[in-house]
């Protein structure tokens, strides 16, 4: 199960860097944020974009973001890491295009989803595995 933690718009235009704009709402860490493009040269494992948020009025730089491609569908989505000093650890998202008929403004699809979920308790112990506060094992 995942847990929407924010949204983005799309913006692109012909004279201006493509970006995104929204929110991010968590318990430690919510205001309005922008993916704006890394500039530069970028290595092949480089972010793609760096997330800022608006705290009291200045942005500060949050995270990151990667474009990647869902394997079974091929559809594009943006793999996120969050982390500042108001995060008690390193949140790993993504963000999701809305699909036709959820798109809350029909001539303008390019709104976006941020979820967060928590990882697999199949995960190894050690590689991943977030016990949480009620399944520490003593």
């Amino acid at each position: 199960m995942s847990t929407e933690i924010g949204n983005l718009v799309h913006f692109e235009s012909g004279d201006k860097p493509e970006y995104f704009r929204g929110r991010i709402d968590l318990p430690e860490l919510n205001g309005e944020c922008f993916l704006v493009p890394v500039d530069g040269e970028r290595k092949e494992k480089s972010p793609d974009y760096r997330l800022k948020v608006n705290i009291r009025g200045r942005a500060y730089e949050r995270g990151s973001a990667w474009k990647k491609e869902a394997q079974q569908t091929g559809e594009e989505y943006l793999s996120l890491t969050i982390d500042g000093p108001e995060l008690s650890k390193r949140i790993y998202c993504s963000a999701f295009l809305l699909s036709p008929e959820n798109q809350p403004e029909p001539e303008t699809p390019d709104h976006w989803r941020i979820v967060w979920g928590r990882a697999s308790s199949t995960a190894p112990a050690g590689r991943g595995q977030d016990l949480g506060n009620d399944s520490i094992p003593y």
